[in-house]
C-alpha cells in the first residue's frame, strides 16, 4: 500500500493522520510506503508507535499547491507520476489523506493500474464556489472536475454521513463512487483527561479551542464573557486572527487568544484544564468540512456547548446528550446558571465515551469495507 499526504505540512491534522496511518497499517499487515513532506512525518512520529513506524518507508514530497487551476493540476501530475515510479505492483492501494481537485481530474488518465482511495476534506467547500466564466479556466475547478468524474478505480471518501448527504443532493451521479467513512478520533500522547469528579466549587472552565476568528464563533465568545458570573472561567486554545479585531476584550479571558500557533502539548493542556469545549461556530461552517475540535472534545472525554446544527443533533440522537446545544445566547446563558452541576457533568461524560466507542467501532468497519 501506499499512503501519501499531499497538502498538509509540520504539525497540520497530524493527531488525524496519525489515527488513519495506524488504522490502515493495523489493516493491511504489510509494509507501507508513506509519501509526505519531511516536517510531516517527524511530526507524525510523535504520534505513532514504534511497531507501526518499522512497517513504514517515507519518501519525502513537496506540499502541493491548492489552487483549482493549470498550476495545481500541473504539482498534482508531477506527484502521480513519481507515486508511479514507487508502484510495486499493478492494482496496489493507494491512499490520498488528502485530495487536490487536480487529483480528482487526473485520477482517471494516471491512476487505472491504482485502487486508489481518496479523501476528500479540505477542498469540498469549493464545490459551492465561484466558477469563472472562462470555459477553460472553469474546467480545472473542482465543480467541473466532480461533474465529469467517473472513474472506476478510484473511490472517493467524505468524513461523515451529514457530508455524504450534501454532496449526493448537489451531484447525485457520484452515488456509487462515493463512499463514507466517520472522522477518527485523534490518538494523543499528551491526553490525560480530567478528573472523572471535576470541582464545580471553585468555578466552571469554557474553552474556545483552535483559531480565535468570528467564523468559529469568538464574537459570541467574547459577547458570552461580557456576561459571564463569577462562577465561570474562560480560556482560549489557540491563536488569535490576524481578521479579528478583540477590542482591549483580553482582559475577559483567564487565558486569551496567543499571539503565535500553539504547540500540540500547550494545547492539550489547556483543554485538560477545562470543563467545557466551546463551539461557536455557524452552522453552515462544517456543511462540507468534519469538525476536527468536536473529535477534540470527545478524544479528551470534555462536554461541548454548540450552536444547534443538522450534524450535532444527529451526534445527540445516537448518543445522548455531550453537552448543550443552543440556538440563540439567552439560552446558553440559562444553561450556565442552572445546570453546571455534576450529576449532569457524569451524564455527559458517560455519554461522550459512549459516542468514542460507537465512532471508532465504526470507522474500523467503513475502513475494512473501503480496503476490501
Amino acid at each position: 500500500m501506499i499512503i501519501c499526504e499531499p497538502v498538509c505540512s509540520f504539525n497540520q491534522h497530524v493527531p488525524i493522520n496519525a489515527t488513519m496511518i495506524q488504522t490502515l497499517v493495523e489493516q493491511e499487515k504489510n509494509k507501507i510506503l508513506l509519501l509526505c513532506s519531511d516536517d510531516h512525518w517527524c511530526e507524525l512520529k510523535k504520534n505513532l508507535p514504534f511497531e507501526i513506524q518499522e512497517v513504514i518507508t517515507h519518501y519525502h514530497i513537496d506540499v502541493l499547491l491548492r489552487s483549482d487551476d493549470w498550476r495545481g493540476w500541473k504539482d498534482s501530475f508531477h506527484l502521480i507520476r513519481f507515486i508511479k515510479k514507487l508502484a510495486r505492483n499493478r492494482n496496489e492501494k493507494l491512499v490520498f489523506l488528502s485530495t487536490t481537485t487536480g487529483i480528482l481530474g487526473l485520477s482517471k488518465w494516471c491512476l487505472f493500474n491504482f485502487k486508489a482511495i481518496c479523501i476528500v476534506h479540505l477542498v469540498l467547500a469549493r464545490i459551492e464556489g465561484y466558477v469563472p466564466r472562462n470555459p477553460l479556466r472553469a474546467w480545472f475547478s473542482l465543480r467541473k472536475t466532480l461533474l465529469r468524474f467517473n472513474n472506476e478505480n478510484c473511490k472517493i471518501v467524505v468524513l461523515e454521513q451529514h457530508i455524504l448527504a450534501n454532496l449526493l443532493n448537489v451531484m447525485p451521479h457520484l452515488k456509487t463512487c462515493v463512499e463514507c467513512i466517520l472522522h477518527p478520533l485523534p490518538e494523543d500522547n499528551s491526553n490525560d483527561s480530567l478528573s472523572s469528579n471535576p470541582d464545580f466549587s471553585t468555578g466552571v472552565t469554557l474553552c474556545f479551542p483552535g483559531t480565535f476568528n468570528k467564523e468559529k464563533g469568538a464574537e459570541l465568545f467574547c459577547t458570552l464573557a461580557e456576561r459571564k458570573s463569577e462562577q465561570l472561567k474562560f480560556v482560549v486554545a489557540g491563536k488569535l486572527a490576524t481578521d479579528f479585531n478583540m477590542k482591549n476584550r483580553e482582559h475577559l479571558f483567564t487565558l486569551p487568544p496567543a499571539k503565535s500557533p500553539l504547540t500540540r502539548e500547550v494545547f492539550s493542556k489547556i483543554i485538560n484544564k477545562s470543563h467545557f469545549i466551546f463551539l461557536g461556530h455557524e452552522p453552515s461552517v462544517y456543511k462540507w468540512v468534519a469538525s476536527g475540535v468536536y473529535l477534540d472534545a470527545l478524544s479528551y472525554e470534555k462536554p461541548i456547548i454548540a450552536q444547534r446544527s443538522e450534524f450535532f443533533e444527529g451526534e445527540f440522537r445516537k448518543y445522548g446528550e455531550l453537552g448543550f446545544l443552543f440556538d440563540h445566547i439567552d439560552e446558553l446563558e440559562v444553561f450556565l446558571s442552572s445546570k453546571l452541576n455534576k450529576e449532569y457533568y457524569d451524564v455527559y461524560r458517560n455519554n461522550i465515551n459512549n459516542a468514542k466507542l460507537g465512532r471508532s467501532v465504526e470507522f474500523n468497519t467503513s475502513i475494512r469495507n473501503i480496503l476490501s
